[in-house]
């Protein structure tokens, strides 16, 4: 029993030192390096490629979506036009994006879907898979997706988050849902005050 008992542990062990290695060898290779969100190529409902350095300087309300999003996704931008109609004349100092996890989502339908929204958020897609799945990584979000035909997948399920990001792109506050407009709200200012600007 006693050398049953120990060959487990030497197994354990071994697996232990095996995970250990293996992690340590996964985050040395540039390849697992952070990656950077704010040149993922997306593009908007012009169909003009852009990437989050083009909105430097400005706050970034961030969500993510897709058109046939039923509920999450009309609740939250809800939520955001909220918090643009609130600020007014200091939502020059913010911008608003709703970008789509669904690769069917084309400008045309995301500027269609858009219209029932605040004009000041822009709707974005992405150019390729690639830069979808990056960015979800780098913003700790999840999806689900259903295969349609062949190799073709559509997206059937999200997190529902908003994000609030810095005037360089970087993540400052994420908030999860059920989230109140004043919470939002707050933070833009408590971020503003920090920078010297009254919002």
């Amino acid at each position: 029993m006693k050398r049953a008992r120990n060959i487990i542990a030497g197994v354990v062990l071994i697996s232990a030192v095996a995970a250990v290695a293996y992690f340590a060898g996964r985050f040395n290779n540039p390849a697992f390096h952070a990656y950077d969100h704010r040149a993922a190529s997306l593009v908007n409902e012009q169909g003009v490629t852009v990437d989050m350095r083009d909105y430097e300087g400005k706050f970034l309300l961030v969500y993510f979506g897709y058109s046939q999003c039923r509920r999450d996704c009309p609740h939250a931008l809800g939520l955001v036009s909220h918090v643009m109609e609130t600020l007014g004349a200091d939502a020059g100092d913010v911008r608003a994006l709703f970008i789509s996890l669904d690769t069917r989502d084309t400008p045309a339908q995301l500027e269609g879907f858009m219209r029932q929204f605040h004009p000041g958020i822009e709707a974005l897609t992405f150019r390729d898979r690639e830069s979808l799945r990056n960015m979800c990584g780098a913003f700790d979000i999840f999806m689900t997706e259903t295969s349609v035909s062949g190799s073709e997948s559509a997206i059937s399920g999200h997190e529902p988050a908003l994000f609030l990001l810095d005037r360089s792109g970087g993540i400052l506050d994420r908030f999860d849902f059920p989230v109140a407009p004043e919470e939002v709200l707050g933070a833009i200012k408590d971020h503003s005050q920090e920078e010297g600007i009254a919002i």
